[in-house]
């Protein structure tokens, strides 16, 4: 009876640990995500001011991910026409 709550207890305790080392790795990622992206945009920041008068090169340096934003699409409505008769 002993030996199987020991068991528990050790079990409950790598869980905890694991979950603990989860959410520390999350959070190394997360900042590690978050210089990535602040890299990016001084790359890019800075290539806009480098190649200001050449597009091509410039062209280069956009992202190829789209945009996450909600777009707005209006669907045009036809006009309801009546018919007499």
């Amino acid at each position: 009876m002993i030996s199987k709550n020991d068991d528990l207890v050790r079990i409950d305790r790598e869980q905890k640990d694991s979950k603990h080392s989860q959410k520390t790795l999350r959070a190394e990622r997360d900042a590690a995500v978050k210089e990535l992206k602040a890299m990016k945009r001084n790359y890019r920041n800075c290539a806009a001011v480098c190649f200001a008068n050449n597009k091509t090169i410039l062209a280069e340096f956009k992202s190829i991910i789209p945009n996450n934003k909600s777009r707005k699409t209006t669907t045009p409505t036809e006009p309801e026409t009546t018919t007499n008769g």
